[in-house]
């Protein structure tokens, strides 16, 4: 039996998404039917406080317990630069605010860390084109955690649709919606510039990023960028963009695409419908975890189409991390460098569009 390659994390912030992210590389891979990479967790580093590490490593203390490749205990660190210089730590998961992205996984790669940075990837295309580039010149390995594409029943539905012999015929237009409802309030960081705020760079990337999997790569497409025009509703309270609706034009398709983001308003019924010449599909909320699918041909029962996801699903992105650093590759096909960029180039003019800048935090391409 081969030996999984085994990858060794450190992690970079203490929040939420970065519990959910550990939590799911310790799960046993053999429970996802993954048995050529494995994931052990080296080093745990909270911006502030040692304490927080220690508390974050309290918490996955069971998954840790449980974990078939832990060989030791985990390290925690009070700043990302002690975690930065740790020799056993391979690769960093970066969980902070998209704010703080940029600097944070410059300052990885400079320290000769692989990264996998959380999405939004960076405040805007100029900052991560220069992160690309930089990973490149290190022969490193980055890669914007973008989880929901790595989805095995998402990935065979983007073959799907993106197949000479689909069942839907031509697709003339979709539309997607990552809307929920946080009331507005200066400090929290949704409504925060100093953090990234607004609805588009935190839940708005969700829509896009369907509309990217599903019509960026259509062998009819080849590769072309979508015209983008949008209506941006900012808030009074912080001026950040708190409704965004953002059109998507696909001119060799033939078709385009309607992406919505809020904060005031919840997403409700279908989060993404796909209307086809000859049936639709049609995804619940949330955007970024779908539990299922509903292919429903003209004239047909619908049928649901149930998505098995152990976990959060967090853990398929860095099983293609892992299988892309075993192999030397500096990007992975499934979510690659150019598409990133794409994707904020998208995002930036939405934001242009509705007068939204996040002063020198955007400005700063080292």
């Amino acid at each position: 039996m081969t030996t999984p390659f085994n990858l060794k994390w450190g992690i970079l912030a203490t929040g939420g998404i970065s519990h959910k992210f550990t939590k799911d590389i310790l799960a046993p891979p053999s429970a996802r039917n993954v048995a050529d990479v494995s994931h052990t967790l080296v080093a745990v580093a909270s911006s502030s406080s040692i304490d927080k590490a220690h508390a974050f490593i309290k918490d996955v203390e069971p998954e840790l317990k449980t974990a078939q490749f832990q060989t030791g205990p985990v390290k925690p660190y009070g700043s990302y630069a002690d975690l930065l210089k740790d020799k056993e730590v391979q690769i960093v998961y970066i969980g902070s605010p998209h704010s703080d992205h940029y600097l944070t996984a410059l300052a990885a790669l400079k320290a000769g860390k692989h990264v996998l940075c959380e999405k939004a990837f960076t405040l805007n295309a100029a900052q991560t084109e220069h992160l690309c580039k930089f990973a490149k010149s290190q022969k490193l390995f980055l890669m914007e955690a973008q989880w929901t594409r790595f989805f095995p029943n998402i990935l065979q539905l983007q073959s799907l649709i993106n197949s000479p012999n689909a069942p839907f015929g031509h697709i003339y237009r979709a539309f997607a919606d990552f809307s929920i409802h946080v009331p507005a309030n200066a400090q929290h960081r949704l409504y925060d510039p100093k953090q990234g705020g607004g609805a588009l760079l935190d839940l708005g990337v969700y829509p896009i990023l369907w509309m990217f999997i599903l019509f960026y790569r259509h062998p009819d497409n080849a590769l072309t960028p979508p015209t983008v025009t949008a209506s941006v509703v900012n808030t009074p309270v912080t001026g950040v963009d708190e409704q965004d609706i953002v059109v998507l034009k696909w001119d060799k398709l033939g078709m385009q695409t309607t992406c919505s983001t809020s904060l005031v308003g919840r997403t409700e019924g279908s989060a993404l419908i796909v209307y086809g010449e000859k049936g639709n599909i049609l995804v619940p909320p949330p955007l970024s975890r779908p539990s299922s699918y509903t292919v429903h041909m003209h004239g047909e029962k619908p049928v649901k189409h149930e998505l098995d996801i152990p976990g959060q699903g967090m853990h398929w992105e860095a099983d293609f991390s892992a299988r892309s650093i075993a192999k030397g590759e500096l990007e992975n096909a499934i979510m690659p460098h150019e598409e990133s960029v794409q994707i904020m180039k998208v995002m930036d003019e939405v934001r242009k569009i509705g007068g939204v800048h996040y002063g020198e935090l955007e400005d700063v391409v080292a």
